[in-house]
């Protein structure tokens, strides 16, 4: 049986929503303020493709009223009588599977050390454990699994860890042009709950430490009883091979290239699946 779960790390706020104004309305100052006139009789809405913005934008349309990219952003900039606005946006995460590679219920309260025991596994082996005191039975999931192989991301500790594989800042900076933010939780500090979490993200001080994050994994792959040979990781003399879907129509194509070859230089095999959302 196959499981699917989703765990989201998200890792920028995108500041490029941007509402351009053309040459036919006016900007927002005071003096365009008082030149106010009379409420329009007709709008009209077209679709334009968003490569086709920059060209379009005060010619075939007087507004373009959603998120755009960095490279439209750049073109447009500049441009006399458009004027650009910028608000948070939308958001960019890597998303891991945490599913178990194996489960099972067993008869019988048990801890996680008597779990592990009846199953002949190491306590760390076991990600999840529920007991059902009603029903007199434990259920158990479990990250790695003699004859079922291993999934890493079902490791919390792992999960953790990728939070020093990725460069956030470089990212903001140099991959969307200053139009983008670190985010470190659900919440950014664009958002007004970012005030409440403030203090318990700043204590972990994330940053890019691949050497931290390479320690975090050797000890838990380890543990469990995977081997690293050659600079790779094997479990049960398999490759532990990361299946990672890449999204090509922007610059997440990058992004998942720069954290694929992070995940490779750690000593996982990583096969990267280039695809569009459809």
């Amino acid at each position: 049986m196959k499981y699917t779960r989703a765990f989201s790390l998200a890792i920028l706020t995108v500041v490029a929503l941007s509402v351009l104004v053309g040459l036919a309305i006016s900007t927002p100052t005071v003096h365009a303020q008082a030149k106010k006139g009379p409420a329009s009789d007709e709008l009209i809405y077209t679709a334009v493709p968003l490569r086709n913005v920059p060209d379009a934008i005060g010619n075939t349309i007087d507004a373009y009223i959603f998120g755009l990219r960095p490279a439209q952003v750049k073109a447009i900039q500049g441009k006399p009588g458009i004027s650009l606005y910028t608000a948070p946006a939308g958001i960019v995460d890597f998303i891991f599977n945490p599913a178990p590679v194996y489960t099972t219920t067993l008869k019988g309260i048990y801890t996680r050390e008597e779990a592990a025991k009846k199953l002949g596994v190491n306590p760390i082996d076991i990600t999840y454990i529920k007991v059902n005191k009603t029903a007199g039975t434990t259920y158990v999931e479990l990250g790695a699994y003699s004859g079922k192989g291993i999934n890493p991301f079902a490791f919390r500790q792992i999960r953790f860890a990728m939070n020093y594989l990725i460069d956030r800042k470089y990212v903001a900076t140099n991959i969307y042009g200053g139009y983008a933010a670190p985010m470190y939780a659900p919440y950014s500090y664009y958002d007004p709950m970012y005030s409440i979490i403030a203090d318990i993200v700043a204590k972990y001080r994330f940053s890019y430490a691949p050497a931290l994050a390479d320690q975090i994994v050797t000890k838990v792959l380890t543990a469990v009883g995977a081997v690293k040979k050659g600079g790779k990781w094997y479990y049960e003399g398999k490759p532990i091979t990361i299946k990672f879907v890449i999204r090509t129509e922007d610059e997440r194509k990058e992004l998942g290239d720069m954290l694929a070859s992070e995940l490779e230089r750690l000593g996982f095999t990583v096969n990267r699946m280039y695809m569009s959302f459809g």
